[in-house]
């Protein structure tokens, strides 16, 4: 376990539990009060009874705005109280009359051909199906049977998905065209048993049309809780294609349900493409709501026995046959928090992402941040780490902030996840990359199996400022190598020790490379040994240039016949 020490006060704040959802908490809607034993398609309004029906009591006026349900009574692809049968009728409805459909039966509907696009406002609520139970798995399936999946087109603003497998389309699971359309309690690519039926698209895609989505809610605030799982489809589990201000929480992406081994989407877990900007994948929430208990992986930094809470708002991205979440195409002003990427539900072994964990790629002013300057270090952070690359890897991307995340570190701050090669890697002609801050804004970069962070190709103006790499678990290589001829580059006030090779390696051709302090081959205190196993202090070689202004460098181990530990 990584202890942390610091001179720096600040004031303590009382953390708050409310998530982004505080304020637009979504009211069920309420259903009929029962439903005829018949085949057809019943048409009532949403709180009233039909006449007719048994304990139902006369039809209540409506307003022109109010709700209509439908129910479905038959799992049959089509006829007579089919899903089918519902969307139609729907759809057939005026351009402001929300409508919601209701289910009757569970099981699984096979389509003999594809359902029609929803373009009116619709709840489609499987989650009152028999046998359902809420916050539980879905009890009604829709499998395509190698047709088109769910289309949410032009007119369906507003729309909600709720508790239903989505699997076996042709192409994607779930596509939304049009805004403000709400995503939760559904499989995506599994089918009722919670196995691989994938889509043989993406699993949801949201195009430019689209924006403002909120795929995925926890309104309870308690970790733990499954939104929706999107996994086995042969594309990407989510595309965000030129869509903007969406929120993506509390799903198991490339995962099973539980979190606990992979069922890989072919693609990305999140692919964020085409200009897609200001979208929030997880939260900043970090108390568990059902225990009031708050994250504190640092235990105050050393002071008092730590607490491990999975941040609740947070994705688990992992086991996904390409990148975590890739980030590209110029999509800018997106925000990570609290995401465990490339691990486990619990973030304490790995799943990990064939690719890298996060790639940044022709993307500028992207965000992965867990804490504020008045919070304990770490309390919602993005855990990066079990990935078969990089952990974090920055492209030809500007102005990226990287604060209060671990990668190749366990969220228990104690086990070993390695990424295969290095924790952070800057590369391209990135410019102004931020990794680390005050205390407590740094990062841990440990554990990997190159480097904890490398610098390379022309990036320039880049910080790393307060970065724990290595310590207890060993990067592979260095704790920090730069090669990059930029310029301007600048390492402060980081522990690089404990390494396999050196604490900080200048190499190739750097230039304009600033070493203003920092302590490596010591603990984080400067008090004791830790050495790497070469050399602390800077090592250059080839043409480096590069300005020393103080380190603290302690003994060097140059070899090992067993794990460091």
């Amino acid at each position: 376990m990584f202890a942390f020490t610091t001179r720096i006060g600040f004031r303590r704040r009382r953390p708050r539990a409310a998530g982004p959802f505080g304020s637009s908490i979504l009211l069920p809607i309420a259903r009929v009060g029962c439903i005829a034993a018949c085949t057809a398609a019943v048409t009532v309004p949403a709180g009233a009874a039909a006449a007719g029906v048994p304990g139902g009591s006369a039809v209540t006026p409506q307003t022109p705005q109010s709700p209509r349900s439908i129910v479905v009574t038959s799992l049959r692809s089509s006829g007579p109280g089919s899903l089918r049968a519902a969307i139609n009728a729907a759809d057939r409805a005026p351009a402001r009359k929300p409508t919601v459909i209701d289910f009757a039966v569970r099981g699984t509907i096979t389509l003999a051909r594809r359902l029609p696009a929803i373009s009116r406002r619709v709840t489609l609520d499987a989650t009152s199906a028999p046998g359902y139970v809420s916050p539980g798995p879905p009890v009604a399936e829709i499998d395509c049977n190698a047709r088109a999946g769910l289309q949410f087109a032009a007119g369906s603003a507003g729309s909600r998905l709720l508790g239903l497998a989505v699997d076996n389309a042709s192409g994607n699971g779930v596509t939304l065209d049009a805004s403000s359309i709400t995503l939760n309690r559904n499989y995506i690519g599994l089918n009722l048993r919670g196995a691989a039926f994938g889509n043989h698209g993406d699993g949801l895609y949201v195009s430019v049309t689209s924006s403002g989505n909120l795929i995925g809610l926890n309104t309870s605030g308690a970790s733990g809780v499954i939104a929706n799982v999107i996994s086995g489809n042969t594309g990407n589990g989510i595309v965000l294609a030129g869509s903007s201000d969406n929120t993506v929480v509390s799903n198991r992406i490339g995962t099973n349900a539980a979190g606990t081994s992979a069922i890989a989407n072919g693609g990305d877990g999140i692919s964020i493409t085409g200009r897609s900007d200001g979208n929030h994948i997880g939260g900043t929430d970090f108390v568990d709501s059902a225990t009031g208990q708050a994250n504190n992986p640092t235990g105050d930094k050393g002071q008092v026995p730590p607490v491990f809470v999975v941040p609740p708002l947070g994705n688990l991205i992992s086991g996904n046959a390409r990148n975590g979440i890739l980030i590209d195409s110029g999509s800018r002003d997106n925000f990570l928090n609290g995401n465990f990427i490339g691990t486990t539900a619990r973030g304490d072994a790995a799943i990990g992402n064939a690719g890298d964990g996060v790639w940044i790629d022709h993307a500028d002013n992207n965000s992965l941040v867990g804490c504020k300057f008045v919070n304990n270090p770490f309390v919602y952070y993005n855990v990066v780490s079990g990935n078969g690359r990089n952990g974090l890897r920055i492209t030809d991307s500007d102005n990226t902030l990287v604060q209060g995340n671990f990668f190749g570190i366990g969220a228990n701050n104690a086990a070993t996840v390695s990424n295969r090669r290095d924790g952070v890697r800057v590369d391209g002609s990135s410019v102004n990359t931020r990794v680390g801050g005050v205390i407590p804004l740094g990062n841990v970069s440990a554990g990997n199996g190159l480097n904890g962070i490398a610098v390379t190709g022309t990036a320039r103006r880049f910080v790393t400022f307060n970065t724990f790499g290595g310590l207890l678990a060993f990067n592979g290589n260095d704790g920090l190598l730069i090669t990059s001829t930029g310029g301007d580059n600048i390492a402060r006030t980081n522990v690089f020790s404990g390494n396999k090779k050196n604490g900080i390696q200048l190499a190739g051709d750097a230039s304009g490379v600033t070493i203003d302090p920092d302590i490596a081959g010591l603990t984080t205190n400067g008090g004791s040994a830790l050495p790497n196993g070469r050399d602390g202090s800077p090592q250059l070689s080839g043409s480096v240039t590069c300005s020393v202004s103080r380190a603290m460098q302690g003994t060097s181990r140059r070899r090992r016949t067993r794990p460091w530990r």
